[in-house]
């Protein structure tokens, strides 16, 4: 089962069923789905269907989504997490309400969850990917260490595939071997 994280700023609480609502609502967000779902709303079944995934991943991987909460108030400040996919690697997630872009939160939280990852979990390698356009995104994964590691088209949208091996985050961040 995963665990509660900290940062200076915030807790990231795992997910947990009564978010759907919360994270449909955040997730429906013009500005946030624009990169994230392709400016599709999505409906009320697919947000509970990822909380639902994050859930058995929890208990199978001891990863999944954390709700990120601000500490002076738990003030909702997003979402981080690690999700499986079809490669071998967990895929990093992070998503952050427009009212907070350019505060270092997505940066924030998503250290914690490598460090986690890396450092308690031991897996060795994490992947992500990000639309082409998504600037702000690209940035976070370069400050975190992610490479480019392929691109394809999907859906006529250009997507990079970025990765980042325990090696390289322990270099810049300085877990323990």
């Amino acid at each position: 089962m995963q665990k509660i994280l900290h940062t200076s700023r915030l807790t990231l609480r795992p997910c947990a069923e009564a978010d759907v609502e919360l994270l449909h609502r955040h997730w429906t967000e013009k500005d946030v789905r624009r990169y994230l779902w392709d400016q599709r709303i999505i409906g009320m079944e697919t947000a509970r269907e990822f909380v639902h995934s994050s859930l058995a991943a929890s208990r199978r991987c001891n990863y999944g989504l954390w709700v990120l909460l601000r500490k002076s108030d738990s003030a909702f400040q997003g979402v981080c997490g690690l999700r499986d996919n079809a490669l071998d690697w967990p895929e990093l997630l992070y998503s952050v309400p427009a009212q907070h872009w350019g505060l270092g939160i997505a940066t924030e939280s998503a250290r914690c969850v490598l460090r986690y990852a890396f450092a308690e979990l031991g897996l060795i390698s994490i992947m992500a990917t990000v639309d082409k356009p998504n600037g702000a995104s690209i940035r976070v994964l370069e400050k975190l260490g992610f490479s480019v590691i392929g691109e394809t088209l999907m859906h006529g949208n250009p997507i990079v595939y970025y990765a980042v091996a325990l090696e390289q985050f322990r270099d810049l961040h300085g877990i323990g071997s």
